[in-house]
């Protein structure tokens, strides 16, 4: 939701204008938002304040976490002249929300994030338009200031996708990947990961949670793959009550698949016996993945009673 707060009625004029234009947007006065501080700051994706800047900086400042965890949070000032982004900008949408009200307004967008002001694609954007995964994120102020500074960046890529930044070179001692590969890197570097590997899993009955997630690792460890890549996982739906896949999913945060017998008789793999004398089916790891989407790259990696299939979408 968006929770818009107001202390004035020219603030209450522009609060129930900006209602019309949210449809998740919930209202609180002076009286109202005191004691619902805690619930909107921790469930809203925005929150916006008709005040002045230090109103806001001061009742929003006991619950600020992380850039990277915080909700957007704007301030109009309450003649509606001014639209200010003043916490997380990039990767909590503040900046793109200050233009879209700015423009609904008709009022005077400021933002303040450098790489908005020198016209600099900012990586952690980039990341969430593309539903990547800023794997070291302690390297993004990094990445961020040599672009600025306009210092030369070795960009390594493996998919299909391109990044505008106009300074790129090999011979760089800094390096930004977009990749779904393992990375090894002496030079300091940031690794977006994209979300593009789908897994398929078959598991022998009571599988504990700690050996699937092992054997997960094993098999991405040894074909040169990133955990944090993957897109979905997906298994039998006889499978379904496996407390390890539920607890993979948690740990993952990713979808979790269930494919009917008929769906994967339709895939064309080899038959493997003892799944087919097990479950009835021709197998599950390597048809599941492939029902999730994208050309098999690790056939069959089995181990402690798990058997692991993987397909890139490309």
């Amino acid at each position: 939701m968006i929770s818009i707060i107001y202390f004035t009625s020219y603030g209450e004029e522009i609060a129930y204008k900006l209602n019309q234009h949210f449809k998740d947007a919930c209202i609180f006065n002076k009286n109202t938002y005191k004691g619902n501080l805690e619930n909107i700051f921790n469930n809203s994706r925005a929150i916006i304040f008709i005040s002045s800047a230090g109103i806001a900086v001061r009742i929003v400042s006991k619950f600020l976490k992380s850039k990277y965890q915080d909700p957007a949070v704007l301030v109009i000032d309450d003649a509606a002249n001014f639209v200010i982004s003043l916490i997380s900008g990039h990767i909590g949408g503040a900046n793109e929300l200050c233009r879209e009200i700015s423009h609904f307004l008709s009022a005077t967008p400021v933002i303040t994030t450098s790489t908005d002001i020198h016209n600099i694609y900012a990586v952690d954007l980039f990341a969430k338009k593309n539903n990547m995964i800023i794997e070291n994120i302690d390297n993004l102020k990094l990445i961020s200031t040599a672009m600025i500074e306009k210092k030369e960046i070795d960009l390594i890529k493996d998919i299909d996708v391109d990044y505008d930044y106009r300074y790129k070179s090999k011979n760089s001692n800094i390096a930004l990947y977009i990749t779904y590969k393992r990375v090894e890197e002496d030079r300091p570097h940031l690794i977006l990961r994209p979300k593009v590997l789908n897994v398929g899993i078959g598991l022998r009955r009571g599988v504990d949670f700690n050996t699937l997630y092992n054997s997960l690792l094993t098999a991405f460890f040894l074909n040169n793959l990133s955990i944090n890549s993957i897109k979905a996982v997906a298994s039998y739906e006889l499978k379904r009550d496996e407390e390890a896949l539920w607890r993979l999913k948690e740990r993952l945060n990713v979808p979790l698949i269930f494919f009917k017998k008929e769906e994967i008789d339709m895939v064309d793999c080899d038959r493997d016996e003892f799944v087919f004398k097990s479950v009835g089916v021709m197998a599950v790891s390597e048809p599941c993945a492939k029902l999730l989407g994208g050309r098999l790259i690790v056939k069959k990696f089995k181990k402690d009673g798990v058997t692991i299939s993987i397909c890139l979408e490309e």
